[in-house]
């Protein structure tokens, strides 16, 4: 499933249970299947931040990765809990694109601040 919202300028953004302040930013929920890379946030040269959260149950972990596709778990650099998300800023802004990979079937939303 793959879901589009966009949001007016200077408008609360609620993503991961978390009240967000954005300019305008596209949030986007995308189904995970089990050992698949999948891209969760296509590249934005635009982007000022990000939030990317592993819907999933706690205890199921979805492994991110900022330089490509990947075939498995130890290519990855960032591991989200079920229930935890994790923020691109301006102290670790990346741009380009992030897939994420998980050993079970979940759903990563995220939401891109442009």
């Amino acid at each position: 499933m793959i879901a589009f919202a966009m949001f007016p300028k200077t408008q609360v953004a609620t993503l991961g249970g978390v009240a967000s302040f954005i300019h305008s930013g596209t949030n986007t929920s995308v189904a995970v299947s089990a050992s698949t890379s999948t891209l969760v946030l296509a590249a934005n040269g635009g982007r000022l931040a990000a939030e990317v959260c592993n819907a999933g149950a706690s205890g199921n972990l979805a492994y991110l990765n900022l330089q490509g596709s990947a075939t498995g778990v130890g290519e990855y650099g960032v591991v989200l809990n079920g229930g935890t998300c994790y923020s691109i800023n301006d102290n670790n802004l990346w741009s380009g694109p992030v897939y994420a990979y998980d050993t079970a079937t979940t759903t990563i939303t995220t939401l891109d601040e442009q």
